[in-house]
């Protein structure tokens, strides 16, 4: 991300200005700069502050030349104006703007004048809000903890805005019959997110895993999985095939730039590829292609969220149980997690014990763990139709002891509220099935993502 910095310190001889003789803004701007390199951020700055009407005029340029992602405008008075209008309208980026306190000895003669940094900052939110444009205020010492993290909050919740405009999705086949959660409006993911979405077809995707060399599939075997995780039950050319498939998708995501893959359920994976969805979608996820399951588009876009804010796999969910010990819920899916997020747990790769070919035989690999959580995120993005817009639930939790659950990646955790309370409250507000569970709180970082996409916030 790179930061156009814009400390205004406007001196005119007013009473507003001559505090300056008492505190220079030096320090201050010194210390917002020491703050954006411990974040690893790039800023463009003129290198003084904002005086006159040349200072507006080579700020505009320079920012304009280097392409900044997002204007910081560090109020240090009460100044702003008619050209820091011009400059948000024309710049067209995310504003953060931010005051500073005053500090308690300012008033001893001969300095009785005030900062007016707050009113400052004031009067330049509401010139965004006149100008249609979402901002963040801040108010703080740059030296100030909680400053820090609410900068390094707000601009991580804006990178990954910006990965979302370049998203792109690959969907397998098509929606699963009956899973009216992957039901959605491609136009309007395109106008709110400037995503992509495009097709690919079971059968082609059959002769791509087919043009996969034999030799790469047994060596990417050899070299990932262990003989005494795979159990001896495993049907015949399951592995293989569910290999073959994902380095035939990884390659396809390098040619066509595809960040996510998501695939319909059943049966085509079984029939076409003698492979379930599930073995594909673990090692696809691990790989960092993150992918949902049964052709669920907005499931997968709100794992890939919560993998850039998190920086942590990823776990689709369904929830089996809202009255479970300790007020908790119980959550599951079928074998489709990353395998890194199993932590010191045990891995099995086994077959899938719902999908079944039509000799009813088991077939396709499910990557069956228990996930090692501690702290746990509960989220889910999903399209509100009546209201044309898109409404984002986040929960944070913590996780809790989970006994084994029919294979699969069995969760259980408790949040904030009891849970068969959360599972009224998530019936309530007729929210679909498949969430996402990481191992981070998050639930500020959504809420930030909602703030400057204009998306409804439900958070527990």
């Amino acid at each position: 991300m790179r930061i156009g910095y814009l400390p205004i310190v406007t001196k005119g001889g007013s009473a507003i200005g001559e505090v300056f003789d008492y505190k220079s803004p030096e320090l201050i701007i010194k210390d917002m700069l020491k703050l954006f390199t411990e974040l690893g951020q790039e800023v463009s700055y003129i290198g003084n502050s904002i005086i006159t009407v040349d200072d507006w005029e080579k700020s505009e340029k320079l920012f304009k030349n280097e392409s900044i992602d997002v204007l910081f405008i560090h109020n240090l008075n009460i100044v702003g104006g008619e050209a820091l209008y011009n400059l948000i309208k024309t710049l067209n980026v995310p504003v953060l703007i931010s005051a500073v306190p005053e500090p308690d000895d300012l008033y001893k003669p001969p300095y009785t004048s005030r900062y007016a940094s707050y009113c400052g900052g004031q009067w330049n939110m509401n010139m965004c809000y006149l100008l249609e444009e979402n901002a963040r205020f801040l108010f703080a010492n740059p030296t100030e903890k909680e400053f820090k993290n609410s900068v390094n909050r707000t601009l991580k919740a804006l990178e990954t805005i910006k990965k979302i405009h370049s998203w792109k999705v690959c969907v397998i086949g098509d929606k699963t019959p009956g899973y009216y959660g992957a039901i959605y409006s491609e136009d309007m993911l395109m106008r709110k997110f400037g995503a992509k979405v495009v097709y690919l077809d079971f059968g082609i995707l059959k002769i791509m895993a087919e043009e996969v060399d034999k030799k790469e599939v047994k060596i990417f075997i050899l070299k990932n999985f262990n003989s005494k995780d795979i159990n001896e039950n495993l049907y015949p050319g399951s592995l293989e095939n569910t290999v073959r498939t994902y380095l035939a998708l990884e390659k396809y995501s390098i040619l066509s730039s595809i960040n996510s893959y998501t695939m319909k359920c059943v049966p085509e994976t079984i029939y076409i590829l003698g492979a379930s969805p599930c073995g594909i979608n673990s090692l696809l996820t691990e790989n960092c292609l993150i992918s949902g399951c049964e052709g669920d588009v907005l499931a997968t876009l709100t794992m890939q969220i919560a993998y850039w804010l998190s920086d942590k796999k990823p776990l689709q969910v369904d929830i089996m149980s809202i009255r479970e010990p300790e007020e908790s819920l119980l959550f599951w899916h079928c074998g489709a997690g990353a395998k890194s997020i199993a932590g010191n747990n045990k891995i099995t790769y086994a077959n899938s014990p719902i999908l079944c070919n039509k000799n009813n035989e088991f077939q396709g690999v499910c990557v069956d763990f228990i996930p090692e959580f501690d702290n746990i995120n509960l989220c889910q993005l999903t399209e509100d139709w009546k209201k044309n817009n898109y409404r984002f639930f986040t929960a944070d939790g913590e996780a809790l002891k989970t006994e084994p659950f029919i294979g699969g990646n069995p969760v259980r955790a408790k949040f904030n509220e009891p849970g068969e309370e959360l599972g009224y409250y998530i019936t309530s507000h007729y929210l679909p099935h498949h969430f996402q569970i990481t191992g981070k709180h998050m639930s500020d970082l959504i809420e930030e993502i909602c703030l400057w996409k204009d998306i409804e916030l439900l958070r527990v």
